[in-house]
């Protein structure tokens, strides 16, 4: 059987085979049952017209952009994906990128590249290992990485265990956006601190031991967190001006710190990092602030509460009222990197298995004190939680990004200038889990995810 993902790119068509099993249409071996559905995210379609809202509401699935009646055979998807893949072709092979039309016949091709398109795209659907020769062959990936990794981000190209490949990339995106006059050495003192840190090796702070907070999620967060400023930079529909160099720095160093809370400090070695959940947004501002201070960003100090926006308890109209308009805009984009970066993170099932259901019972989010003094439990299981979550997801987590944080995840097409995987990511792995809850079967999840930096793990 073969899974196949498809999504859309402006106002072209873009189908991307993939062996990976969380892709969201299945064939039976003959043929791909259709199913009407769109692209929330396409660069074509003004952004008020479609949001996350209108996913959920219409039961679409928000990866496909064929939107006609009918059925399409394997070979006529791989045909798809010649198109595109040719497009990328010189010249001379005849390559022109068209929109596919409404039913991708293998014998509609009117290009060379169409059929070395075909032939790629069959190898890719069909063998998993040749695929990952293909992809280190051509540099798409970290070298010794399969797109099977845990290590590797939403796109699957950077290593999210390597502290340095993680801030060679986010130097990467901000010397194109703003050559070479930003404040990198700030962004490096940054990390430096909270690797150390995570490690164990920061005076006055104990090593990790929250595996699912760990210092892999901290740089998901970040670097998802540079694409977004990035995003927003590059926007002609960006609501304000400009965020500048160094403000974006600023946010980058807000995003590194927001779960320092976790660690503990010295004399705290009674708790577990967990049990600081309740506070630990207002420590991890602490820390920033002063990082802030020290660093040269004095004036910036301030914006380090905005940290508290990663908080779901946060009344964030109040936060906001005392902030002007790009500290708002930083806040929010810094709180949606801290929700995407977990959803859309290959292992995010198996994390939230493994790892979050641990702290949330160690501190105490599992259940809640009633008036009287009686326990709810709101978690009974690992695997409770999991059933919970499309619930979760649907009622709280969508309405935080769309509404709540403004949409500002919006702004990462405009990094991509394609659709954003961080969304499409997190459709999948939602659409997966209520799979296995509809089947009742969580034996599918077999990935055993590790963390980074964490004595607990």
């Amino acid at each position: 059987d073969q899974f196949v993902k498809i999504g859309s790119v402006g106002t072209g068509v873009h189908h991307d085979i993939s062996p990976w099993n969380e892709a969201f249409v299945f064939s039976n071996g003959q043929s791909l049952e259709k199913v009407e559905c769109f692209s929330p995210i396409t660069a074509d379609i003004p952004r008020d017209r479609l949001n996350l809202l209108d996913v959920l509401s219409r039961e679409a699935s928000p990866y496909a952009a064929i939107s006609r009646p009918g059925k399409y055979s394997l070979c006529d998807v791989f045909h798809a994906a010649g198109r595109t893949l040719g497009a990328s072709l010189p010249d001379k092979f005849g390559a022109s990128m068209q929109p596919v039309p409404e039913t991708a016949s293998i014998g509609g091709g009117k290009h060379g590249a169409d059929c070395v398109g075909f032939v790629i795209g069959f190898i890719v659907g069909h063998s998993p290992a040749i695929f990952r020769v293909c992809v280190a062959m051509t540099g798409h990936l970290s070298p010794g990485l399969s797109p099977y990794s845990s290590q590797l981000d939403v796109t699957r190209e950077i290593d999210l265990e390597d502290p340095a490949a993680v801030l060679a990339a986010i130097e990467g995106i901000f010397d194109r956006r703003f050559g070479q006059t930003w404040p990198r050495e700030i962004l490096a003192l940054a990390f430096a601190e909270v690797v150390s840190a995570y490690a164990g090796n920061y005076p006055g702070l104990l090593v990790c031991d929250t595996p699912y907070h760990d210092l892999r999620h901290t740089l998901d967060t970040t670097l998802a967190m540079a694409r977004i400023i990035d995003g927003y930079e590059a926007s002609s529909l960006r609501q304000g001006a400009p965020l500048g160099p160094e403000l974006a720095v600023v946010g980058v160093v807000l995003a590194v710190f927001h779960d320092f809370g976790y660690l503990r400090r010295t004399g705290e070695e009674h708790l577990t990092g967990a049990q600081l959940v309740g506070g630990h947004e207002s420590r991890g501002a602490e820390f920033a602030a002063a990082f802030l201070s020290r660093s040269g960003l004095t004036q910036h100090a301030p914006l380090a509460r905005l940290i508290m926006a990663t908080a779901f308890k946060e009344n964030l109209n109040e936060l906001f009222s005392a902030y002007h308009g790009a500290a708002v805009n930083l806040a929010c984009m810094m709180a949606s990197a801290d929700v995407l970066s977990q959803l859309a993170d290959r292992y995010y099932l198996e994390r939230c298995r493994d790892f979050l259901f641990h702290e949330f019972v160690e501190g105490g989010l599992d259940r809640i004190v009633q008036s009287d003094g009686a326990e709810c439990i709101l978690y009974a299981s690992a695997e409770d939680l999991l059933r919970k979550t499309p619930w979760f997801f649907e009622a709280v987590i969508i309405k935080r990004l769309e509404y709540d944080l403004r949409g500002v995840y919006r702004y990462l097409d405009d990094h991509f200038a394609a659709q954003n995987p961080y969304v499409s990511a997190m459709f999948a792995n939602i659409t997966f889990l209520k799979e296995l809850v509809e089947s009742d079967d969580f034996s599918r999840l077999r990935r055993s995810p590790r963390s980074l930096y964490c004595v607990a793990a």
